[in-house]
């Protein structure tokens, strides 16, 4: 590959990560809005009710991150063998498949989903008609989504990110929209709002549909199934659907772990403390999200060494991305809190502290799994390696039985994350040669330099002046992002700084 073609390609992914970053900031800032406005419209009753009836859909399609994932890899490798033919059949297969999906969601849901909403839910007598209305609509916004996954598979798959923004913030603003429609209505309010979420779905679906039939030859709706097409597509479906769910099993099996030594208390501070690292895992991803289609098509192009240059850069700088908002959050975890909540659980500090070192840890096993995903070698890490992060379970019981310290799970969670993260590596590096002591010297010792010293540098501003509270806050989050900006360029490779330079002068 020519100079020219990896400049492009990289401006690509600087330009697609842009867009995307913009895209969450601006939906998680609407979405918590939405979210106030919306309860004090519904009110407490019912705005639980269409969470919970909601919940009670998104049960039954837990698995539509695997089918978006599984229809994101065929189509990246399609485009990146510049097959068209072989990519319009990846495509035709994946909404195939996602038709059938629809329908079994469909059926389970109005006959197993709404017996449960009618015999197993706490629902006041005089809301029920209510909450069968919002749970229909909710199976209508589902339908949706699962529908729209070939063709939002498209976009990234061609990295038209923008798009791909423009439309999640239509959908946001919407939503928005609908929270202040509310107010003005004069029939029932939760059927008006579940009824106006299932349009919005509705529209974003249309709208992914006009989008990728108007600029993709590829995405043409027809019924097609090839059997060894829909047996490979299932046995990559299976095992990132079991990966999500030893994922899930863990997560929420140290509640149960955590809530038979401690009670429900500990639970409240390890779900808000999850609650914070989910910031950073938003954060991070968005690099992830805007290299994954280059990831995979380099292995289609049988571009071995772009492909190792793309993820030992990814993880390095979505650990720096990361670092900028991880920093702040570990040094100033405490006036977050308050700020945030007023009465702060006990271990809520701590435990936030440390998930949110989890989460950085787990930066690196991202685009490795990206990689998996190329190969489509994904039964070792999905199968075999998440019986590693399942040990947790034993192991941080066992460590309770001994010794009273709800700490001793937290560290069992990321003793197993970092042993996860090993085993992943040596398992790409048997699938494609990558390096491991090359990435440990390029993509895991910067990262941790950095780690270091802007944790140093904010020590030692805190140290030397006597702020407090809000001034403290933004001085340290301040001298975080500016140390951290430093040592990044500092530890870039001339290469990368030579490229970061030329693209700061085109902008």
């Amino acid at each position: 590959m020519s100079l020219t073609q990896t400049s492009e390609k990289s401006k690509r992914i600087a330009n697609n990560t842009g867009a995307i970053y913009i895209r969450m900031i601006v939906v998680m800032l609407v979405t918590l809005y939405t979210s106030r406005v919306v309860l004090q419209q519904l009110g407490v009753i019912d705005f639980g009710i269409n969470n919970v009836v909601a919940g009670i859909v998104s049960l039954l399609a837990f698995f539509s991150s695997s089918l978006s994932n599984a229809a994101q890899r065929y189509l990246s490798i399609g485009l990146g063998e510049h097959n068209t033919p072989k990519t319009r059949l990846y495509f035709r297969q994946s909404f195939s498949l996602m038709v059938i999906f629809s329908v079994a969601i469909f059926v389970l849901a109005e006959t197993v989903g709404l017996w449960m909403v009618y015999t197993q839910l706490s629902i006041p007598a005089s809301r029920l008609d209510a909450a069968v209305w919002a749970y229909h609509f909710a199976v209508v916004s589902v339908v949706c989504s699962i529908l729209q996954v070939p063709f939002l598979a498209a976009i990234i798959a061609n990295e038209r990110m923008k798009m791909y923004a423009y439309i999640g913030l239509f959908e946001s603003f919407a939503r928005l929209v609908i929270a202040f429609l509310l107010a003005i209505g004069n029939c029932d309010k939760l059927i008006l709002f579940s009824a106006l979420s299932a349009t919005v779905s509705i529209l974003t679906l249309i709208s992914y549909i006009l989008y990728d039939r108007i600029s993709f030859q590829e995405c043409r709706i027809s019924w097609i199934w090839q059997s060894n097409l829909v047996k490979e597509m299932l046995q990559f479906i299976g095992y990132t659907m079991f990966g999500c769910l030893a994922w899930s099993v863990s997560n929420q099996g140290m509640n149960i772990v955590l809530n038979i030594f401690f009670g429900p208390a500990i639970n409240a501070a390890r779900a808000i403390a999850l609650q914070v690292s989910a910031t950073i895992d938003r954060f991070s991803s968005s690099l992830i999200t805007a290299a994954a289609p280059q990831i995979i098509k380099s292995y289609a192009e049988k571009d071995i060494n772009y492909m190792t240059s793309i993820i030992e850069k990814v993880s390095k700088f979505s650990f720096f991305l990361a670092c900028t908002m991880a920093v702040p959050i570990i040094w100033e975890t405490e006036y977050i809190l308050h700020i945030w909540l007023g009465q702060v659980p006990d271990y809520t500090v701590v435990f936030t502290r440390l998930l949110v070192v989890d989460s950085l840890i787990n930066i690196f096993f991202q685009p490795l799994s990206t990689a998996a995903n190329a190969t489509g070698r994904i039964k070792n890490i999905q199968i075999y390696g998440r019986f590693i992060t399942l040990a947790a379970l034993p192991i941080g019981y066992i460590a309770l039985s001994y010794s009273a310290n709800p700490l001793l799970a937290i560290f069992a969670i990321i003793a197993t994350d970092l042993a996860f993260c090993g085993y992943c590596l040596i398992d790409i590096h048997k699938q494609i040669d990558l390096n491991i002591a090359h990435y440990i010297r390029h993509s895991v010792c910067p990262p941790l330099i950095l780690l270091v010293t802007s944790m140093t540098v904010c020590w030692i501003m805190r140290t030397y002046t006597d702020l407090d509270g809000f001034m403290r806050f933004v001085l340290t989050s301040a001298t975080s992002i500016l140390s951290c900006l430093a040592t990044a360029l500092l530890l870039l490779s001339p290469s990368e700084r030579n490229y970061l330079k030329s693209f700061i002068h085109k902008k």
